[in-house]
């Protein structure tokens, strides 16, 4: 490579220089020192907070926190994993830590479709022009605004898995580096730690690996793209296994969450081997609502949409409180809307009628498949919506090819047309139904119930990633295929059908939206009910009406200029009157003005403030000092915050709450059961409060959990410190022990029970009480050391008794392993989610240690796989050049 010209690289340095630097003016206040006080941060800091001091106390990092809801692994929480990417973390902390917060996620999201665009044979210009259109969209901004970390380095990484594997299966030269370069954007990808995010990728990828494998078969090429297929394959195998530390124990964790399936019987209508539909589909899109990838206040926008609204009718009557109530769309609240920018919609729409055909299907089809997975919980039948799909397939495609017709030009489109038709049609007759819905599924609910690994996700709406990576990569292909001009006809007849059949609807909804919507819904009349004296409703519903009107108007003006003005750009040049540069300089321009203006609603340089007022938000209470003056070992329920949503309480107590997307589920079982109750049953908290927290014990399993305090609202000034005298403490003796059937007569056995006396267990675990005598014995248990991931108690009792702990249960003796004076003595699972255990006469010491042996055997895989990762990436490294030095032509 000695003739190698250097000077070919001076523009991506100077375009990702330009991404960085408009990144940083974008979050200048990062530089400064300020930082944004995120909610997801916050509680991220509580739930960590006790094994993070225990690690800078002893050294040691423990895999079991008791800070939230009782105790729970903390493998998505605070885990070291010392060998996950060992020798390449450097590499990825450069990437993903190497800048301030939030600098560092919206250049790693610019930086990673610029490497995609360029594996896409994008020069310099177009990849940074698709680049500020990937990274700008308002779903990165809404992600940092929440401190949902984690999803923002997973999307910037997953644009440039895509482009890794686009660079082994498409380049000649450089396709062992590009399996190797996607070795380790997975292993980035998985480290990131976003699974629904690489989930998504994996849909993506899916279809470009189809793409690549018809292309080879019509080249006759098939064993090559099954060579380098296996050594992608291969590397992406390496790029996880590098994860395996964290990807084996979370594996071996999530049976145990609420991602796994119940043992519970009762209302399981909408249960599946992961989480329950309803839940999984609560933030579901909605049909209606896609179009705010286009015209982005058709719904109104979101609760963090900080624009002025004190010109519009509902904020005199609501004042600051106006943006929360103009949301009108299908979920329960939503920070804004998604949206892709007006302009960049035109320039996918337009590549769905101008690129080659193979990059149409795969772009068109995933981001099809994108929106409706977003719908979530839709009353459209799949087949429904696969016809539609298909209608506006088949209708791009005639825009591509007037002369072909909507049934293609040969016999084997439309066979291909037919046969599609027939499909629908058997299906229907078929009907692929939801007996227990009584209606035919939708297509999410297919993938819910039959696609593996679907059903373990939540927040459905989230699938629009797929359309936020997908539509401005078709947008800058449209913008190549345009520039070689090979047909000029089709290029006019494109940009003028689908620019000014866009601008049409855009328009219409613009000037006429109550003609095709009602601008409220029963959810948002719902929130106004909640908050507005009845007598007050309707006018405020009216009002909001009103200025739902008024801001779909003013988007949809927006959006009608930003589509006519890249469209009429396009077409000047495609008539030559514009230059290419002027051309991208002006939609460069046009895309971050919209994108950045639109981003600049919801999140501002104000949402920064200083580290020590961040701090404030979670420093100690009057309550909380009352609380630890007791310096023993219980917990806390905190009902002055939304207590199983929030884990600021973990700052300064163990506490019962906490803030958690996959808590365990037999503690999550409990909370919907028996503390927080269900329409069938009044739960202990509201016991509680009806008898004004004077008797206890109404509340069985709170006190079997040792939950000694309650902090509790009070109607004028700060919360109140309550002392429960019927937690049970650390561990107790119990009369007797009664077997159940099943999960669900243990749940319901807890009801209404006296924890000191009796105890449930199920009957798997009968043997456990072979020949032990009924009474309880005399004598002491007391805990007498205690940290997060190991308890040991001290005994002395005259007969032989069976002892409940008061902690959580989970994989008894394999993980947590108990001993009786050194020796290994089992335990069983204890009033559904408690420890049990038959302890002989005498004195003892029993012990509990936190200790899964799939930890350690994991952190060997991520050495090796990390070592081999690095061995063929400096393998292919040499390889490739010495493949390129070949090539070259011999000096004269």
């Amino acid at each position: 490579m000695k003739n190698f010209n250097f000077k070919k690289l001076l523009p991506h340095v100077g375009a990702i220089l330009g991404l960085l630097i408009i990144s940083a003016v974008y979050f200048k206040p990062a530089l400064e020192g300020l930082v944004l006080s995120t909610n997801d941060i916050k509680q991220h800091g509580g739930m960590a907070k006790e094994v993070l001091d225990f690690r800078e106390k002893t050294g040691e990092m423990s895999l079991w926190t008791n800070s939230m809801f009782g105790g729970m692994p903390t493998y998505q929480i605070a885990n070291p994993h010392p060998n996950t990417l060992w020798g390449i973390k450097g590499v990825y902390n450069a990437l993903a830590k190497g800048l301030a917060k939030p600098i560092n996620m919206l250049f790693l999201s610019l930086l990673g479709a610029y490497f995609m665009l360029l594996a896409f044979k994008a020069d310099w210009r177009l990849a940074l022009l698709g680049a500020l259109a990937y990274g700008f969209s308002s779903y990165n901004f809404y992600i940092i605004e929440a401190g949902h970390n984690t999803k923002a380095l997973a999307l910037g990484f997953a644009p440039m898995l895509i482009g890794a594997v686009q660079m082994a299966l498409g380049s000649k030269k450089w396709w062992l580096l590009g399996a190797a370069l996607a070795g380790i954007t997975m292993a980035f990808e998985i480290k990131a730690g976003h699974v629904q995010i690489t989930y998504y990728a994996g849909l993506i990828l899916l279809g470009l690996g189809i793409v690549h494998l018809v292309k080879a078969v019509k080249e006759n090429d098939l064993k090559g793209i099954l060579v380098k297929a296996g050594v992608l394959v291969v590397m992406i195998v390496l790029g996880v296994g590098s994860n395996a530390g964290n990807l084996m124990t979370v594996a071996e964790l999530t049976p145990e969450t609420t991602r796994g399936k119940s043992e519970l019987t009762k209302n399981n209508e909408n249960k599946s081997s992961g989480l329950d539909e309803d839940y999984a589909t609560g933030w579901s899109y909605g049909v209606a609502e896609s179009w705010t990838m286009v015209l982005p206040n058709l719904m109104g926008g979101g609760g963090s949409n900080k624009q002025d609204f004190s010109d519009l009718e509902s904020y005199r009557i609501l004042n600051k409180s106006a943006g929360a109530f103009l949301y009108w769309g299908n979920q329960p609240s939503v920070s804004g809307p998604i949206y892709l920018g007006a302009g960049i919609v035109a320039l996918f729409l337009i590549g769905c009628v101008i690129v080659n055909a193979a990059a149409f299907n795969w772009l068109y089809w995933i981001t099809f498949l994108g929106i409706v997975l977003a719908w979530g919980r839709s009353d459209a039948p799949w087949y429904i919506t696969i016809l539609a799909g298909t209608g506006i397939y088949f209708i791009l495609k005639w825009i591509r090819n007037p002369e072909a017709g909507v049934l293609g030009s040969t016999k084997f489109q439309k066979f291909l047309v037919f046969g599609i038709a027939g499909i629908v049609l058997s299906w229907v007759l078929w009907s692929l139904y939801d007996s227990s819905e009584g209606r035919t599924m939708s297509v999410f609910q297919i993938f819910f119930n039959y696609v593996p690994g679907f059903n373990k996700f939540r927040t459905v709406s989230m699938a629009l990633v797929i359309p936020q990576m997908t539509v401005p990569l078709m947008a800058i292909l449209a913008i190549i295929a345009i520039f070689k001009r090979e047909n000029r006809e089709t290029l006019k007849r494109a940009i003028i059908w689908v620019g000014g059949g866009l601008s049409i609807i855009v328009l219409l909804l613009t000037i006429m939206p109550s003609v095709f919507f009602e601008l409220h819904s029963a959810n948002s009349d719902r929130v106004v009910g909640q908050y507005i004296p009845k007598e007050s409703q309707q006018m405020v519903i009216n009002s909001l009406i009103s200025d739902r009107g008024t801001f779909v108007f003013q988007d949809g003006m927006r959006s009608l200029f930003f589509i006519l003005a890249i469209c009429g750009a396009l077409y000047a040049f495609v008539l030559d009157k514009l230059k290419q540069n002027v051309v991208v300089a002006a939609i460069t321009a046009l895309v971050l003005i919209d994108l950045g203006a639109f981003a600049w609603r919801y999140l501002k340089h104000d949402d920064f403030t200083t580290a020590k007022n961040a701090e404030r938000e979670v420093a100690e209470t009057r309550a909380d000092q009352q609380i630890n003056q007791d310096t023993s070992h219980y917990r806390v329920m905190n009902l002055s915050v939304n207590t199983f949503n929030d884990a600021t309480t973990s700052y300064h107590h163990l506490s019962m709450g906490g803030y958690h997307g996959a808590k365990l589920k037999r503690i999550q079982e409990l909370i919907e059961y028996r503390i927080s109750g269900n329409p069938q049953s009044s739960g202990e908290i509201s016991k509680l409060y009806k008898g004004q927290f004077q008797n206890t014990s109404q509340a069985p399993v709170l006190n079997m959990f040792n939950t000694k305090y309650f902090i509790v609202p009070a109607q004028k000034g700060p919360a109140m410190v309550v002392p429960n005298r019927d937690a049970c403490g650390n561990a107790w003796f119990v009369d007797s022990v009664q077997v159940v059937a099943n999960a669900d007569e243990e749940i319901a056995a807890l009801a209404n029970f006296d924890p000191t006396k009796t105890a449930f267990i199920d009957q798997r675990y009968q043997s456990h009480l072979d020949g032990l005598a009924a009474g309880k014995p005399n004598g002491t248990i007391k805990l007498v050391e205690y940290k997060p991931n190991y308890l040991r108690y001290e005994c002395d009792i005259d007969k032989e008794g069976f002892a409940v702990f008061s902690e959580a249960y989970y994989r008894g003796n394999v993980d947590w392993i108990s001993t009786i004076d050194n020796e290994k003595a089992d335990h069983i699972r204890t009033n559904y989610h408690l420890r049990g255990m038959r302890i002989p006469a005498g004195k003892h010491t029993i012990e509990f240690k936190f200790d899964p042996p799939t930890y350690a055997k994991a952190e060997s895989y991520s050495f090796m796989s990390s070592l081999a990762l690095i061995l063929v990436l400096l393998g292919s490294v040499a390889f490739s050049f010495l493949q390129a030095r070949k090539e070259e032509p011999a000096a004269e």
